[in-house]
């Protein structure tokens, strides 16, 4: 397990704030659904993280590992899909309460992403916008994630050089991300809403994982170089909510552009004192 972050807790609140301002139509915040990004990068980091921790000590195991996904995720899960279910019973004309019903359904499947995708015109649809579970799809993307993360670390230390295992790494990130931008140039709302598409931000948390462990106590940067990597970081996430919007081809390029290669660093918490102050 991993101690207590009170960077990441930092950077959580960003992105929970961006997505809800972009919900709540604050026109500044046009491009707030980045936040969601934002934590798919965290997400990497720290399921990369408990993973390496529990390969390196010998105390991994794949029952142990979803157990515990479940008890942190499926109470808050639960009780909301209860509240939404019982408030969408008073609230929603018939129709929509078969939608939000669907819904609950794929999601309690962490199959919501794809439902979303066939049922909407997009993310950006005005419909999207009156479906209380549609943030549900971001929770599927990354049980997706957890699903296949444990089998690829257990294959991915079965390669003995280590030098060809970070070789493999950067080789799937960049795949990864060339799958992102030619999809999102075929088909946008696919690659919005799939896991193959969002990859590259997981990994980008695992990449930064992977180097830490590697390299965390003999790369320590100065206090200045620490408040200056994280000062560059909150201003290209916060500049990333303003100036990206749902007109823009997301997420492809420019979701690598403007918040994930930020993120890797913010991520660390050696660059992030201040937060730590």
């Amino acid at each position: 397990m991993l101690g207590y972050r009170a960077d990441i807790d930092g950077l959580r609140a960003i992105a929970v704030l961006s997505v809800l301002f972009f919900h709540i139509d604050i026109s500044l915040f046009s491009g707030g659904f980045v936040g969601v990004d934002v934590f798919f990068t965290i997400s990497g980091f720290l399921i990369t993280s408990i993973l390496l921790k529990a390969k390196q000590t010998n105390n991994f195991s794949f029952r142990g590992f979803y157990v515990r996904r479940a008890i942190r995720i499926l109470p808050a899960y639960l009780v909301l899909v209860f509240l939404t279910t019982i408030a969408g019973l008073v609230l929603l004309a018939p129709v929509a309460y078969k939608l939000l019903l669907e819904s609950t359904i794929a999601s309690s499947l962490f199959a919501s992403n794809f439902y979303f995708l066939f049922s909407l015109g997009g993310y950006f649809s005005a419909a999207a916008h009156e479906l209380p579970l549609l943030h549900t799809w971001s929770l599927s993307v990354e049980e997706q994630f957890y699903l296949l993360m444990p089998l690829a670390v257990v294959l991915w230390f079965k390669i003995a050089c280590e030098a060809k295992r970070l070789w493999v790494l950067f080789g799937v990130f960049v795949l990864s991300v060339l799958v992102s931008i030619l999809l999102t140039e075929i088909h946008q709302k696919t690659a919005y809403f799939v896991v193959f598409s969002r990859a590259y931000e997981f990994l980008i948390g695992s990449i930064l994982s992977v180097l830490l462990m590697k390299y965390g106590k003999t790369l320590v940067p100065s206090k200045m170089v620490s408040n200056l990597v994280f000062s560059i970081s909150i201003i290209t996430i916060i500049s990333s909510t303003i100036f990206i919007n749902a007109k823009l081809a997301f997420p492809g390029y420019l979701a690598r552009k403007f918040v994930e290669c930020i993120n890797w660093f913010s991520l660390s918490k050696k660059y992030s004192v201040l937060l730590n102050q």
